[in-house]
């Protein structure tokens, strides 16, 4: 038998974050002690998870995600080679505000 660590496999990111999302609601899920929505929402700020990519949080600003980034080049096979990532968890900036050149796009 082959074990499963061993096994060289191709996942993409929405595979990733679909396995990410089912894990950190699960841990809202038993810090809240309920499945009731707002108390899972609350209870989900700040959570931290070991995810297959890195430490990933959620910001409890606006529920968006703090996840390593990386940039990546398609190659002949489509497959993607890695070509550079941030050694730790970027903070999420949903809504641009970081960007003065974004100022006028919510307006």
């Amino acid at each position: 038998m082959t074990s499963l660590a061993t096994i060289n496999r191709v996942t993409a990111d929405p595979i990733e974050a679909a396995y990410i999302q089912v894990y950190l609601w699960a841990e809202a899920v038993k810090k809240a002690g309920t499945t009731d929505v707002d108390k899972v929402r609350e209870a989900a700020k700040g959570l931290e998870y070991r995810a297959p990519e890195g430490l990933v949080k959620i910001e409890a600003e606006n529920q968006h995600l703090w996840k390593p980034v990386r940039i990546g080049e398609v190659q002949e096979d489509g497959l993607i080679k890695e070509i550079w990532s941030t050694k730790e968890a970027v903070k999420p900036d949903p809504y641009l505000k970081s960007y003065a050149w974004a100022k006028d796009l919510s307006n």
